[in-house]
């Protein structure tokens, strides 16, 4: 996905490069110029876009939900043999297990339907007060996975089919809220940047010198290349750690002083002002790139959302329009705030950074104890392989 996203600075640095070449011909040419590109692209996205990957004969990612329900299903019947016919006792170990498994990490691999095949040699009292055979076990844990996954989700049953999802139904999704108001303040920044950074280097003497309008525009595309960078690390990050909200907010917070820096220094010489930019780009555009392409997809392919395509484009629709506003207010702002002073722009653009991070204060705290759980039931795992594996249970 941070590949994927790098589309959008790269638009941005070929538009700049286009409006700029046409300015000895006329500012009104580089509205020409560009808007002749639009029309091509409409043109483009209308002819060859495919809407539905089984157009071109693919699997749906829809298909996710029903095979957990069809998982779901056979462990629930297989349990069920198990309790027929004695082999787990229900009267105390499913009851820690289940407190115990509260969490849903991914930790068997075994399948269900081939793990029930003999007797343990382990006494019926004493498996009832306390060991699991890894048939019990997987069965266990797999069932509070999926069962957790499908019945615990927090929308109501409306949103199934292809009923668009209420407005409100929409926000209950969880992490939808967050990572919404996030973007507002993320896009804040990254919009003044696209919109005003050609007149601030128009107007800042760097090396003792002002640059030249075209050179000016030039410049300002190295704040997205900056974001190319930014969308690819933060992407990786994510994918390696399966922490979207840690990888983001870590952007955030080192945008802070990305911007101080690039406010304080970036004068000095045109060295320092194309490092800065690159610097800040990176720490900027790598939580908007994140949000708008991993998120918005982890999101609108929540299991509450099941098979509902219109929900889906709700959900989408409301973190990238949430961001949109953002990015019609900091460039609105900034026309009022520059008047007195620059640094009054940066210090909005930070403080507007600062308030994105806390955003995602509460889902960095799910992730992190999530991981932390996770960690531990790997290690029951393996102390229970272990444990198997000296007493010659049979499975």
């Amino acid at each position: 996905m941070g590949i994927w996203s790098a589309h959008t600075s790269t638009g941005n640095i070929v538009g700049s490069l286009i409006a700029a070449s046409a300015l000895h011909h006329g500012w009104g040419w580089s509205f020409v110029l560009l808007g002749i590109f639009i029309i091509l692209g409409g043109i483009l996205v209308f002819s060859f876009l495919v809407v539905e990957p089984g157009d071109v004969g693919l699997p749906s990612p829809y298909e996710a939900y029903s095979k957990l329900e069809q998982k779901s299903e056979e462990i629930r019947e297989e349990k069920e043999n198990l309790l027929d016919t004695g082999k787990i006792d229900v009267s105390s170990k499913l009851t820690e297990m289940h407190i115990e498994l509260s969490i849903r990490p991914k930790v068997s691999e075994t399948p269900s339907t081939a793990i029930v095949n003999g007797n343990s040699s382990q006494p019926q009292e004493e498996r009832a007060k306390g060991s699991f055979t890894r048939t019990e076990y997987s069965l266990v844990l797999e069932d509070q996975q999926i069962g957790d996954a499908i019945e615990n989700c927090p929308c109501p049953s409306s949103t199934m089919g292809d009923t668009a999802i209420g407005f409100v139904d929409a926000w209950k999704i969880p992490g939808v809220i967050e990572y919404a108001l996030c973007l507002f303040f993320v896009k804040l920044v990254a919009y003044t940047f696209l919109f005003w950074l050609p007149f601030y280097i128009r107007h800042t003497k760097i090396a003792g010198m002002y640059l030249s309008d075209k050179m000016a525009g030039n410049l300002s595309t190295i704040f997205d290349v900056g974001g190319v960078l930014g969308g690819i690390i933060a992407g990786h990050l994510s994918d390696k750690y399966n922490a979207r909200a840690t990888s983001a907010s870590f952007f955030v917070y080192c945008s802070i002083p990305a911007l101080c820096a690039f406010r304080a220094y970036g004068g000095v010489s045109l060295i320092h002002m194309i490092a800065l930019m690159t610097l800040a780009g990176v720490c900027v555009n790598g939580p908007y790139a994140l949000i708008t392409t991993a998120v918005s997809a982890d999101l609108g392919t929540h299991i509450s959302l099941k098979e509902n395509a219109k929900a889906l484009a709700t959900v989408t629709a409301i973190i990238d329009g949430i961001g949109s506003v953002g990015a019609a207010v900091g460039p609105f702002l900034t026309g009022y705030v520059s008047v007195g002073s620059w640094n009054g722009v940066f210090v909005m653009l930070a403080f507007s950074s600062l308030i994105a991070g806390i955003l995602l204060t509460k889902l960095i705290v799910a992730e992190v104890r999530d991981m932390l759980s996770s960690q531990r039931t790997l290690a029951m795992v393996e102390l229970r392989q272990k444990e198997i594996a000296g007493t010659g249970e049979i499975l």
